[in-house]
């Protein structure tokens, strides 16, 4: 089984990882304090070039003010030290929270069928129709694990390419606990999806074929291309003889949502993570159950921009249901 590292950013700071135990400081409060004491002693220096006379009650007035003022710097620092302090705060994985890992396997289907790039190539669906799967691609983003006791874990910056023969794939590092949900987005954040393709470097498996438009419109959330086996001899049935290609890319302008239910209260029991350990999250991707919703004899083919867009809009709207739990 082969386990794929999610996706890195050469030079995009923004997208930069964090990491685990890393401090974060915001820089935003920092910058306002630095710019309040400036100016504060910019208006300091400003006042006292207007005290430029040898007047000797004006010298009397100057003195005092420069009192009342040293003190009044002197509070003004401190209380900048403390904003700058305050402002600087660990993330949720700080050094002493103990962590573990969590992965995913993501198993390519067609209906109960494991597809891969192996013989038998054909599967049939759950309307009996027997279909290939040649380039079955999506990306992953936007990972939040949910915690029993109601709190939430965002994956911050972490993006998965999902192929077709690839299971394991590195989620991150997370809190010990115990946890009973995922979410994620196929397809990318706004950020990703306006960065050039050069910027990835994928650490897993390369995209077989591009998933990407141009630099306006940016990336597909997914491409699906394969064959439908029409033959209807008997004993010929899911051997290919008379195939129809099918090719569908979904743009991430309709990259979609999914939410896996709850366990614990649905026949599956929760994710525990120890310390220094692992957990997997097992997920099925049924591609039969995507393309359910086509008559593949005459909705082929979609490239979800100027080529039968409406047929990408369906298929999209179809992707959260084709996700479930394999145990």
């Amino acid at each position: 089984m082969n386990v794929a590292n999610t996706i890195g950013r050469r030079h995009n700071k923004k997208l930069k990882n964090k990491g685990v135990g890393k401090g974060d400081c915001l820089k935003p409060a920092s910058y306002t304090c630095i710019a309040f004491i400036v100016s504060f002693f910019c208006g300091w220096a400003l006042i006292l070039g207007g005290f430029k006379q040898s007047n000797r009650k004006i010298k009397y007035k100057m003195k005092k003010y420069m009192e009342k003022a040293r003190q009044a710097s002197v509070a003004v620092l401190i209380c900048a030290a403390i904003i700058m302090v305050a402002s600087c705060h660990k993330n949720a994985f700080t050094s002493g929270t103990p962590t573990g890992t969590f992965y995913f396997r993501l198993y390519t289907n067609v209906y109960t069928n494991q597809a891969d790039s192996v013989a038998p190539y054909y599967y049939f669906d759950s309307m009996g129709r027997y279909l290939s799967l040649q380039i079955p691609q999506f990306f992953i983003s936007g990972i939040v694990l949910k915690t029993t006791g109601g709190g939430t874990v965002p994956m911050t910056n972490v993006y998965i390419l999902k192929d077709l023969d690839t299971v394991v794939y590195v989620i991150g590092s997370a809190p010990e606990g115990t946890y009973n949900s995922v979410t994620f987005t196929v397809g990318f954040d706004a950020s990703a999806n306006g960065e050039p393709p050069y910027e990835f470097i994928p650490n897993g498996p390369t995209p077989s074929a591009t998933m990407y438009y141009n630099d306006t419109v940016g990336y597909m959330a997914m491409k699906v291309v394969g064959l439908y086996d029409t033959t209807s001899t008997s004993g010929h049935i899911g051997s290919g003889l008379n195939p129809i290609n099918f090719s569908f890319n979904i743009p991430n302008i309709l990259a979609q949502s999914v939410t896996l239910p709850y366990r614990g209260t649905t026949g599956y029991p929760v994710y525990t993570l120890a310390t220094g350990g692992t957990a997997y999250i097992d997920v099925v991707c049924d591609y039969g159950r995507l393309l359910s919703v086509l008559n593949l004899k005459t909705q082929n083919n979609s490239d979800g921009m100027t080529v039968r867009p409406g047929i990408a809009d369906t298929l999209a709207t179809e992707i959260p249901y084709m996700f479930y739990y394999k145990d």
